[in-house]
């Protein structure tokens, strides 16, 4: 198989993907110091509903993607995803709570370095071109 068949082969779409993913791994490890459950009561159905959405297309990426970084990056984004869904809409206690937050910042790192990969790999590829 190829990478030239890779979703983030597109230079722009890998530095969105790479600045989200950055951007979710540090929001997420702050959190884990930070107080426990999320603080949205009133937009639950409404963040529910998006996360649903963020998680079917990632996933479908993931899942559907030639590419083994497209696979990498969108399973890590969509198990962050699907974690964020999990402690928003699940009550959890303090111990189960703190696993799955500190899980998401995991994932969110994941995410973080296979793309600053892919992106290294594609800097590098095109100078041996």
């Amino acid at each position: 198989m190829s990478e030239r068949y890779g979703l983030l082969r597109n230079r722009v779409i890998l530095l969105l993907v790479l600045c989200a993913s950055l951007y979710g791994s540090v929001v997420s490890w702050l959190s884990v110091s930070g107080p426990l459950g999320p603080h949205r009561e009133g937009y639950t159905v409404i963040l529910m509903f998006g996360l649903a959405c963020a998680i079917f297309i990632t996933a479908s990426i993931a899942l559907r993607s030639k590419s083994l970084g497209d696979r990498a990056v969108f399973g890590a984004f969509a198990g962050a995803l699907a974690l964020a869904a999990v402690s928003l809409a699940v009550p959890l206690g303090s111990r189960a709570l703190f696993a799955v937050i500190v899980a998401k910042a995991l994932l969110w790192t994941t995410a973080a370095l296979a793309s600053v990969t892919v992106l290294v790999r594609s800097l590098g590829a095109r100078r041996m071109v």
